[in-house]
């Protein structure tokens, strides 16, 4: 067991080790396993003979180490040969002083998380000019591991293998500034998306109801068909509906009478596309077409150009003139210059009756 800065001395550290193996040759389906673990943190070395001496192993086996001070760490071996010949393996442990938690996340090109992955870790020692295996990991369900790494000062390259031992991914060596380190993986499914173009489907809808309507049919290997409707103003985007159903056919609705005037869009999709298979997108009110159509900031000009005006015809004493500003205001959002929706009606009402309240002490 070696310091991972300094790959010279040996240290101190406990070792913990769970391993099975067969005989080179047979099948694998008689198997010997055994574990061993030493926590004293006294020792720098441990050693294990096989019997019978003239037989060749395959070995399995999973190495936990720490030491005070110094950051836990994973060593794997798989499908690991071994015969009477001896055969090291250096250990390294990365001071708490050098050491980061960083997430090691293995994926597709869908972006889909790929389980019992392995990843070795190498770092490259400028002393020597070699690449030392300083750390492994292994992905599980959910395409991840965590390990400690030295980020900005140590250059690392990271080898990955999938659950048969095949090499996948071999990067170029660098250093680490962030968590998680990504590493997408070209799998023969990971482009095949011709499942999608199978899908008979109508995305509708009814302006009388103000229902969006969903019917589909879709081929086995599609696992869910879903709607999704958000409502859209100038600020946000609400989701009003995302409903996803199984079943091979159906019609999924969403009605959005409840939501009010605006624009909504609705989309289509299946679960493991990487875009929306349709989308519409739906104005209910007149009233908000010209405000769409004008856009927000000249839609708010003319919305206070058109108040102005009809202030200035207003404009015989200043309480008229406050009288006008208010109408002026409330025709601007008639007109559609403005919408009426959201918190923007809270700030009309609230003007509204700040207008009236100041017209009245002035008039009184």
């Amino acid at each position: 067991m070696f310091d991972a800065f300094n790959p010279f001395p040996q240290v101190n550290g406990t070792f913990k080790i769970t391993w099975d193996w067969y005989i080179q040759g047979a099948d694998g389906s008689i198997r010997r396993n055994a574990s061993y673990e030493d926590i004293t943190e006294k020792n720098q070395t441990w050693s294990f003979c096989g019997s019978p001496a003239g037989e060749e192993f395959v070995v399995d086996a999973v190495i936990e180490f720490d030491g005070i001070g110094s950051a836990q760490n994973y060593h794997y071996l798989n499908d690991f040969n071994l015969s009477n010949a001896t055969t090291n393996i250096s250990l390294y442990l990365l001071n708490d002083s050098d050491a980061t938690l960083t997430v090691l996340r293995v994926q597709d090109g869908a972006q889909s998380p790929l389980e019992n992955y392995r990843i070795e870790i190498q770092a490259y020692d400028v002393g020597t000019g070699l690449f030392n295996v300083v750390s492994m990991a292994e992905t599980s369900f959910n395409g991840e591991d965590l390990t400690y790494l030295n980020w900005y000062d140590t250059q690392y390259k990271f080898i990955i293998t999938d659950p048969t031992g095949a090499e996948v991914l071999n990067t170029e060596p660098y250093k680490i500034s962030e968590t998680p380190q990504i590493f997408e993986i070209t799998t023969e499914t990971t482009y095949d998306f011709d499942k999608f173009e199978d899908i008979i489907y109508s995305l509708t809808f009814n302006e009388t109801t103000n229902i969006f309507t969903l019917i589909y049919a879709k081929p086995t290997d599609v696992s869910q068909a879903c709607l999704r409707v958000i409502k859209r103003n100038i600020l946000n985007d609400t989701e009003v509906c995302l409903n996803c159903q199984t079943a091979a056919s159906a019609t999924i609705n969403c009605d959005v009478t409840t939501y009010g005037n605006g624009t909504y869009i609705a989309a289509f999709y299946g679960t493991g596309s990487l875009k929306l298979i349709d989308a519409i997108s739906v104005i209910v009110d007149l009233q908000n077409q010209i405000f769409n159509a004008l856009g927000n900031l000249d839609a708010t000009a003319m919305a206070i150009v058109f108040a102005g005006i009809v202030m200035v015809m207003f404009l015989v004493s200043p309480v008229f003139g406050i009288i006008g500003a208010l109408l002026g205001m409330v025709g601007a959002v008639s007109l559609g210059f403005q919408p009426l929706e959201g918190n923007f009606y809270f700030v009309y009402i609230g003007m509204i009756l700040m207008g009236g309240t100041i017209a009245w002490l002035m008039k009184k």
